[in-house]
């Protein structure tokens, strides 16, 4: 799927999977498309990009059960690649932002006309690395204008069970009620589609609404019907480095490792200790305490 704003391109290669966001409607049309159902009317924006926004505010309702003590399921792993690097994704397509784990469970397309989508790609920065895997890219955000489909994750304009494979790379903390987007991730995924991304934990404050612990993801995945995830730390990277080089020294990357260097060789020895007395002070558990961010894996049902 190619990169072609502003022309009939983007549109037909899309039209079978989009939908009225609005209302789940079907879309007929060029140019305006107009919705069979409720009648609402999206287009291309100045710039060229296919405009699938709400066009006016939309009510969503969660059912949630409360007054129970309950844990979603959940893998806890550190540092572990579903493959070795290279094996099916070359390495030099993986934006570094995306951290050393997340490209080994990219699963390659099952046919060969399977969509991924990468929510809030920005300048499409997954397109090089799920198109090395056989998917055919599609690259949704709200408002970035190198992207050319603009959309809502809280209400996504497509159709249900139409989507393989969906990357959130560090946009997850960005969505206004993580719920509803996962929910509509849910939605849209085919029975035992996958959902991979990152999503931070002791980062500092870069602009976005929330922070994740391993227990509140996997209830959240929970909670939207998505499978058990595998939740896994990079090794080594934690929030005494995430708070230097992001918040601490910003713009000087070297400086700000070296600064995170001795807190965290301090706690580490730390725990070391703790292990020769306590078992429990294992090297996963001063991950998920301290972890800056996580690679996380799951799926829809298969039924």
């Amino acid at each position: 799927m190619g990169h072609a704003f502003g022309t009939a391109e983007v549109l037909d290669s899309l039209r079978h999977v989009i939908q009225c966001p609005a209302c789940g409607g079907a879309l007929e049309g060029d140019g305006p498309l107009v919705c069979t159902d409720c009648g609402a009317q999206y287009g291309f924006t100045d710039t060229g990009n296919l405009d699938l926004r709400l066009g006016e505010p939309k009510q969503v309702h969660v059912d949630l059960v409360v007054g129970e003590m309950r844990q979603a399921p959940y893998e806890f792993s550190v540092g572990q690649r579903a493959r070795p690097v290279g094996a099916v994704i070359p390495p030099e397509v993986v934006p570094a932002s995306f951290g050393p784990l997340l490209d080994s469970y990219v699963p390659p397309a099952p046919t060969p006309d399977a969509i991924a989508v990468d929510i809030g790609c920005g300048p499409e920065l997954g397109r090089r690395m799920l198109e090395a895997a056989g998917w055919n890219y599609v690259g949704l955000d709200i408002e970035h204008p190198d992207c050319p489909l603009f959309g809502d994750v809280h209400a996504m304009p497509f159709r249900d069970d139409s989507i393989g494979l969906v990357l959130a790379a560090a946009t997850v903390e960005e969505w206004a009620y993580r719920l509803v987007g996962l929910k509509e991730v849910r939605r849209v995924l085919t029975p035992g589609g996958h959902f991979i991304g990152t999503t931070g934990f002791l980062l500092p404050d870069c602009g976005d609404q929330h922070r994740s612990t391993v227990r509140g993801l996997a209830n959240l995945f929970g909670d939207a019907g998505l499978t058990a995830p595998k939740i896994m730390a990079a090794p080594g990277y934690t929030g005494y480095d995430a708070i230097s080089e992001i918040a601490g020294f910003p713009r000087a990357f070297r400086l700000g490792k070296a600064v995170a260097w001795l807190p965290k060789s301090a706690s580490r020895a730390w725990w070391g200790v703790g292990r020769l007395l306590d078992q429990r002070s294992s090297s996963e558990t001063w991950h998920r305490r301290i972890g800056g961010a996580w690679t996380f894996v799951s799926r829809a049902p298969e039924s």
